[in-house]
């Protein structure tokens, strides 16, 4: 249980770091760049720095979670660095919406929530979690709270 309040005090100040530096003048920078770099560029921008710090940032968080991994789990496997682990959060990602703080994080809970229920079910759960992920690209292409927003409009 001390884990567990440990992980949630961790993820909750990871996400403020990325909220604050998202409200940033450095966020709204990236945003400017992944909008149209050349323009960026033309208003005096360094987008090669801006784009490295943002790697940097991406990594450090990353390693992070991967630290916070190795002290649940207790040690590294070779099977938790392939393919399937990085497809479904890549996944997680276009469920929840990519561009926002709270749609990965809802992806995520969603992934985890749906692989725990159909695993119960039946020995077949990554065939089905398949066909959920490939109607959940089809389907919410911009991500499952895109469709709350829209309902809101």
């Amino acid at each position: 249980m001390h884990f567990y309040y440990f992980i949630l005090v961790i993820s909750i100040l990871a996400y403020l770091a990325v909220f604050v530096i998202a409200r940033s003048p450095f966020g709204c920078a990236l945003r400017g760049i992944r909008e149209s770099e050349s323009r960026m560029k033309a208003l005096g921008y360094n987008v090669w720095l801006h784009k490295y710090t943002a790697f940097i940032l991406a990594g450090s968080f990353a390693g992070i979670s991967g630290i916070l991994w190795v002290f649940y789990s207790g040690y590294v496997n070779p099977t938790d660095l392939g393919i399937d682990l990085s497809v479904r959060g890549l996944l997680m990602l276009i469920l929840g919406g990519s561009g926002t703080l709270f749609g990965p994080a809802t992806g995520a809970a969603l992934i985890v929530l749906l692989q725990n229920i159909i695993s119960g079910l039946t020995q077949r759960w990554s065939l089905v979690m398949g066909i959920i992920y490939v109607a959940a690209v089809m389907l919410f292409s911009e991500g499952i709270l895109s469709m709350f927003k829209r309902g809101r409009e």
